[in-house]
């Protein structure tokens, strides 16, 4: 079993732009490629390997999907 945490584009993301765009803009500054995950060109292509049989030696691991932002912490 692996675990995804994933840091994507979501509805509520989106409203915490709208409604905060400068807190947003400093969040995105820690993150290292300075953008956030789309859930259909970052998220969703590495849950379909996960689930393919190419990954099916990797078991029992979190797999942070946040752009980098984990290393910094």
């Amino acid at each position: 079993m692996n675990v995804v945490c994933p840091s994507g584009l979501t509805e509520a993301t989106r409203q915490f732009l709208e409604t905060y765009p400068e807190r947003f803009a400093a969040g995105l500054e820690q993150v290292p490629l300075q953008r956030i995950g789309d859930p259909v060109d970052d998220i969703g292509p590495f849950v379909a390997a996960l689930v393919d049989d190419d990954l099916s030696y990797l078991t029992g691991a979190t797999l942070m999907l946040d752009g980098g932002a984990n290393i910094l912490h």
